[in-house]
């Protein structure tokens, strides 16, 4: 898995050499001052050992966004493939009673509550699968040399609603109040509704956000 065109490994292994090497600078300087006194050395490496660990924090929120987007896609079409299997069961079910001479027959209850009682993420259609797919390209193309990208015009940027991040236009998705939200933030409204079904759909200034909606 990659972020800003780097595995996540390699940076969370520059990130834990980096600690060892403030521990060791500490280390070194422990017993050279009088107990109690706060010297400036100290205090940037206390403020590079926070920014270490903000950017550990990011860099891990990152990788399970991404690792949601990726889930939902591959996890949407699953329950659509169930949900097919399920739909044609029901029917063959019916046409066989239909043909042992039973006309009137139908669905039992327990399959007909089970297609009335969608969970949230049977809402995922095809329009849906699609945007996550076109967001998870993004994310992939993305990952590319420092080289390439610099040969090339910066693209057109717009601000994320909910981080203030700036995208470029392909990867942000326009709610219908206009406001616009990046794939990570997109993917957090998503998780918690899918958690908590009287957040469901998503919504954004209390319109419902459907997310195969285009940027």
């Amino acid at each position: 898995m990659e972020c800003c065109g780097i595995d996540i490994e390699s940076l969370m292994l520059a990130i834990q050499l980096q600690r060892e090497d403030l521990e060791e600078c500490e280390h070194a300087k422990k017993g050279k001052h009088r107990e109690g006194e706060i010297i400036d050395s100290e205090v940037a490496l206390e403020a590079c050992r926070q920014e270490l660990e903000e950017m550990a924090t990011l860099i891990s929120d990152q990788a399970l966004c991404i690792s949601i987007a990726k889930a939902v896609e591959s996890d949407a079409l699953l329950i659509a493939e169930a949900k097919a299997a399920e739909e044609l069961a029901v029917s063959d079910r019916a046409l066989a009673l239909r043909l042992s001479g039973n006309p009137q027959a139908t669905p039992t209850t327990n399959n007909t509550k089970t297609n009335e009682k969608k969970r949230p993420a049977d809402h995922l259609d095809d329009a849906s699968i699609e945007r996550f797919k076109l967001m998870n390209r993004f994310q992939s193309d993305h990952a590319e040399s420092s080289s390439s990208a610099a040969s090339r015009a910066q693209p057109e940027t717009r601000e994320c609603i909910a981080c203030t991040d700036r995208f470029p236009a392909p990867a942000l998705l326009r709610s219908p109040c206009s406001h616009e939200y990046c794939r990570e933030c997109l993917v957090g409204l998503v998780q918690s509704s899918l958690r908590d079904e009287s957040l469901f759909p998503p919504r954004c200034c209390t319109q419902p956000i459907p997310i195969e909606t285009g940027a």
